[in-house]
């Protein structure tokens, strides 16, 4: 539906799906570690296109997370709208894993699976070093996937310009269902502004 909204508004769309997603290869998801090359390529993908002036990037969930990694390596990303990140993958472990046997032990397990500190992926400290380019964040406080208060944590974090859209009760990526118009309201008006100068 992302796509559909900006290509009907006349931006050009580059999706992909990362590692171990969807169609793209891959035997292990890193959860924004790694995938942030995925980002790299893309980016370099879209820039060697003619006639690219600026780019912006929508990013749910854990594809959220990586842009928002991405975005703070790369200045490319002009403008990043992300909905239902997690702040980082320790809060991640600790809101899905709230026991406190079994929480150390995943984490360890996830770091042997991925060979990555979870501790690296950390979103919190990253959108700090996006600003002065704009971020908005948009999260449900019925998030049972991402940490409820993640949306606003993030946004505590990261530099001006930055926007917050917290929906009451609404859970993971669903805001758009629970009000189409005003999330494609904001979700152009903040592209149009920040990339267009409209």
């Amino acid at each position: 539906w992302i796509h559909a909204i900006l290509a009907k508004k006349g931006y050009g769309i580059m999706s992909w799906d990362a590692r171990a997603h969807g169609e793209s290869a891959g035997e292990i998801s890193t959860i924004g570690y790694l995938e942030v090359l995925d980002v790299k390529a893309a980016l370099d993908y879209v820039l060697a296109q003619p006639g690219v002036e600026h780019v912006g990037a929508w990013g749910g969930s854990m594809g959220g997370a990586t842009l928002i990694r991405a975005a703070a390596a790369f200045p490319e990303i002009e403008a990043l709208f992300i909905d239902s990140s997690f702040a980082s993958l320790d809060d991640e472990f600790d809101f899905l894993v709230p026991y406190p046997i079994v929480n150390p032990l995943a984490k360890y397990i996830a770091q042997i699976e991925t060979g990555v500190n979870i501790n690296e992926i950390n979103p919190l400290k990253d959108i700090a070093l996006i600003s002065p380019r704009p971020v908005y964040i948009v999260h449900g406080t019925a998030d049972t996937v991402a940490p409820p208060d993640a949306g606003q944590k993030l946004y505590e974090a990261a530099g001006e310009p930055r926007f917050l859209w917290e929906a009451e009760n609404v859970r993971h990526l669903m805001i758009y269902l629970d009000n189409p118009g005003r999330y494609q309201r904001r979700l152009l008006g903040f592209f149009d502004e920040w990339l267009l100068g409209k």
